[in-house]
């Protein structure tokens, strides 16, 4: 990358040393057969060589700089992209290594995320498979990647994974550490929209162990970010579930009211995305 700068610099000296070296003697019988009026006739064209000759010398360095700095911060700005759109849960892309990073810092992290994208979309079909052993190894693994980042969005949905893993296997004081860690994250980074299934699984949680009003506080926080987004799939998710908690209490009449009002929000969506 340097050379692109450089290489131009030693070619232009080596053309004006040659031009000097063959005209040397010539310019030494035209000077010292001058007068002084000759001599200051000529001053005003050698000044504007000279401004040529610089002109010249930046434009060749401006244009060096800009190749340089084009190399350095395309595949930095590629890769920020890429990293944000796996924290926001896109795993169906590609992170594309270059061959001009690949082997350097850039590089190496490029492979880090396309590495991380793998192995976050095994942790998905690892979980829906059942196989919650592998999925929480993946998971473990990609927040300590998003760690290393500082990635805050990336770690919070990490957490959010292995808070369910917890819950599944019914190691509930774990699964509430990380529950709670990754709404922490999501309060911090303002995060809207990671928030709501995050409530709404440590609802889950709450309703598992029996604990009706921390439930019914975390599904009730879901649904106001659910209705500020105006996002009806996720609100009809949570009525089912307060549906559910009522009949988990025998309040039978509550249990349909938000079932049925689950119903018609499921009916409205449908037809919305058909």
């Amino acid at each position: 990358m340097v050379g692109s700068i450089i290489i131009p610099f030693v070619i232009l000296m080596i053309a004006l040393i040659l031009l000097l070296n063959s005209n040397i003697d010539e310019y030494i019988n035209e000077f010292t057969s001058l007068d002084l009026s000759k001599l200051i006739a000529l001053r005003i064209p050698l000044i504007i060589t000279f401004l040529i000759v610089s002109i010249i010398i930046i434009i060749v360095v401006l244009f060096g700089i800009m190749r340089l700095s084009n190399r350095i911060t395309a595949p930095i700005i590629d890769l920020t992209h890429s990293i944000e759109n796996i924290a926001e849960g896109d795993l169906s892309q590609e992170i594309m290594i270059d061959g001009r990073i690949r082997g350097n810092e850039i590089g190496m992290l490029a492979q880090s995320f396309q590495n991380l994208l793998v192995t976050m979309r095994l942790g998905n079909v690892s979980y829906y498979r059942g196989d919650m052993t592998l999925a929480f190894a993946n998971y473990n693994s990609a927040l300590e990647l998003f760690k290393s980042t500082k990635e805050l969005h990336g770690q919070g949905m990490c957490l959010n994974n292995i808070g369910n893993i917890y819950r599944n296997w019914g190691d509930f004081d774990k699964a509430k550490e990380a529950y709670d860690k990754a709404i922490e994250l999501g309060e911090q980074e303002e995060d809207i929209g990671g928030l709501s299934p995050r409530y709404n699984n440590r609802g889950l949680l709450f309703l598992s162990e029996e604990k009706w009003t921390e439930a019914m506080n975390d599904f009730d926080k879901a649904i106001g970010i659910d209705k500020e987004m105006g996002d009806d799939e996720g609100i009809a998710t949570r009525k089912r579930n307060i549906g559910v908690l009522h009949m988990l209490r025998n309040e039978f009449d509550l249990a349909q009211t938000n079932l049925d009002e689950a119903i018609q929000l499921d009916s409205k969506w449908e037809y919305n995305v058909g």
